[in-house]
């Protein structure tokens, strides 16, 4: 067991109850002059709004304290200095068009060797870019990997190239936004956002760049408090290195007997430890089921949360941990609103977009010769948009839309704006069709256009048969000039075939 320092300037705080480590971080916020700048650092921006929320609840307003992500931090703190030398932050999927240009280019030249019986797999970049953004935050270069086998020369291959390849596109990584705000903290003039009282709260650290990077803080920021799970081996090791302390270790049931704990403490104070506890048989703070699959599980769980509401326990005092979201949200999302129980998922759920899905149905229906069926599948989308959307030369258009990433700079004040709503002044955009998200409609009547119109496909077709149409429907409309009812549904009818072919 680590010995506790005494040091004023930097603390870690190690305990296995979440609730303790929250009372000490709410605790050493408390001791900050009123109106002290500090910055709250959190592994999710959730765990840092709550805590101040808390803080807030029970001593009224707080001011000056900055929530952020640990790598939101980092691309803050560099943000000038990406500025100046024209870099931009990159990760996601524009980071796996990097890597997928990077193979394109070694498979060329041979170099990708050992890997190119699965270079084209379409999983390959986004493996790729994990490895190597791993690779370079550890700060491994492709010296590291010497000649010993055709891996290691492919690995130091690719990795070199990586690199160039962002450097040429004038681009920054997560590797390369930390390493530069390292630099800046460090330096004579360390930037607005590296000289304050700093509290990492339960932030896991991974890789060499993150030790060294609250290393460089340590050096500016005249206070740190930290806190960590017990059991997190290596975030802990990584904060006393960067720090310089040891670790205290607190608990607010260190005097309580082990045969008086209940479930839910012995399966906190056990759930890292490497050894096993005495059996006990489980108590009614702690539940444990099983169920066939995924979907049976989350209904399981809804059930739950009912029970737990009937006795009197509030929506927003429940939460549910998953161990692999991408697999259980969609699941979970259907059990709870089968179930009625309104739910905040802190990472969304993952669907097929839109927007893409409707791009694919336009590109499936020009290939197929302009398809009917599939321009009413796009349609279905409801992705269709007003005939009087900005171009794309208008000034609306070439308006600068900021990274949502954590590791971009701050926000423009023009986005911190609201937005205005779109007021539509056409007769044709009067008409009365559903909107979708500002700037989109969804007109439900077309599909029944096409099917009277008979489209089949192809460009002339479209035109002769929904012109043939619109005759028809002005024939008709001469004729029940004196039927006010019938007159306005075939007035309808030709507003929706005018927006039709405005559309087209």
């Amino acid at each position: 067991m680590l010995l506790e320092n005494n040091s004023t300037r930097f603390q870690i705080v190690v305990s296995p109850r979440t609730s303790d480590r929250l009372a000490a971080a709410n605790s050493w916020l408390a001791t900050l002059a009123p109106g002290t700048e500090s910055i709250v650092v959190a592994h999710v921006p959730e765990a840092a709004d709550d805590l101040i929320r808390q803080m807030v609840a029970a001593g009224g307003a707080l001011f000056g304290v900055h929530r952020m992500t640990f790598y939101r931090l980092a691309g803050l703190i560099a943000a000038e200095t990406l500025a100046a030398r024209e870099l931009a932050p990159i990760e996601g999927l524009a980071a796996q068009a990097v890597a997928a240009r990077m193979i394109h280019t070694l498979m060329a030249s041979g170099a990708l060797g050992y890997f190119e019986p699965v270079a084209r797999r379409p999983g390959f970049p986004d493996a790729l870019v994990s490895t190597l953004s791993e690779l370079r935050l550890n700060r491994i270069d492709p010296a590291h990997f010497g000649d010993h086998s055709a891996r290691d020369r492919a690995v130091a291959a690719m990795l070199a190239q990586y690199d160039a390849e962002l450097e040429a596109a004038g681009l920054a990584d997560r590797a390369a936004i930390v390493r530069i705000a390292t630099e800046c903290a460090v330096s004579s003039t360390a930037p607005r956002f590296a000289n304050f009282p700093l509290l990492l709260l339960d932030v896991p650290l991974r890789t060499a760049a993150d030790c060294g990077f609250i290393r460089a803080l340590a050096g500016s920021a005249p206070q740190i408090f930290a806190t960590a799970a017990q059991g997190d081996d290596r975030t802990i090791a990584m904060l006393e290195d960067a720090l310089g302390v040891n670790t205290r270790i607190v608990s607010s049931d260190s005097g309580e007997a082990q045969d008086a704990e209940t479930s839910l403490v012995r399966l906190q104070r056990n759930l890292f430890a490497e050894t096993s506890p005495a059996y006990r048989d489980l108590d009614s703070s702690v539940e444990i089921f099983s169920a066939a699959g995924e979907m049976q599980e989350c209904v399981e769980i809804a059930r739950l949360i009912h029970t737990e509401a009937y006795g009197g326990v509030a929506f927003d005092r429940m939460a549910i941990l998953l161990h692999a979201p991408e697999r259980y949200t969609p699941y979970l999302r259907e059990a709870l609103d089968r179930a009625e129980i309104p739910a905040y998922f802190s990472r969304g759920t993952d669907l097929p977009e839109p927007g893409g899905r409707a791009l694919m149905a336009l590109l499936a229906c020009a290939a197929e010769g302009l398809s009917a069926r599939r321009f009413a599948e796009y349609l279905s989308l409801a992705q269709v948009p007003y005939p009087h959307t900005p171009s794309r030369d208008s000034e609306d258009a070439r308006r600068f839309t900021a990274f949502t990433n954590e590791l971009a700079p701050l926000a423009l004040a023009s986005d911190l704006e609201d937005t205005p709503p779109v007021v539509h002044t056409d007769p044709i955009n009067r008409d009365p069709v559903p909107i979708i998200e500002g700037t989109l409609v969804a007109p439900w009547r077309w599909e029944q256009l096409l099917v009277e119109a008979a489209v089949v496909g192809g460009r002339d077709r479209w035109r002769r048969r929904i012109n043939g149409l619109t005759g028809e429907l002005e024939l008709k409309r001469a004729e029940v000039a004196d039927d006010d009812a019938r007159a306005a549904a075939i007035d309808r009818q030709l507003r929706d075939l005018s927006h039709l072919n405005a559309y087209g």
